[in-house]
């Protein structure tokens, strides 16, 4: 497994020129909620899209592309164990943790959905100009997360 900073991944984000506030608030992942962070994934996807269709300058390399969704991957898997670390499964009512567990879970599948389904097995697949070669990209670690939490609930 990959160990990556929050700065490395700032400093990705940044490269890749995100459109509005996705790089500060992707930096600042503990200071959202669960479903903030829900958002959030939708309007990365976005900007993903945006950086891979540009023809503005040269094409942004696959290799390099799935670097930084890995990177990506690994930062919400971080924050969502600690998000659900901070919850006292003895103490907090069963309904909060349960709640919870599945937001967690909610968050690691639509981020794995995003890459493998729709990024890099539709949306990029199909655009001509530059268009993704490589097999759908599939954050393994986060797949994994997900289906562990799964099996707790």
């Amino acid at each position: 497994m990959n160990v990556y900073t929050p700065n490395l991944c700032h400093i990705l984000i940044e490269e890749a020129s995100f459109a509005g506030n996705v790089s500060q608030d992707f930096s600042n992942l503990d200071a959202l909620d669960l479903d903030a962070v829900l958002e959030l994934l939708e309007s990365t996807q976005d900007s993903l899209d945006e950086i891979w269709k540009q023809e503005d300058h040269k094409p942004y390399p696959e290799t390099r592309m799935k670097h930084l969704l890995d990177v990506m991957a690994g930062a919400l898997g971080r924050y969502v164990q600690r998000k659900l670390g901070m919850l006292d499964i003895w103490q907090d009512s069963f309904q909060q943790v349960k709640d919870a567990m599945r937001k967690g879970i909610t968050v690691c599948e639509r981020w794995v959905s995003t890459c493998s389904e729709t990024l890099t097995s539709q949306y990029w697949k199909r655009f001509l100009p530059h268009p993704w070669r490589g097999e759908k990209f599939v954050p393994e670690n986060l797949s994994q997360l997900a289906a562990r939490l799964e099996e707790v609930t």
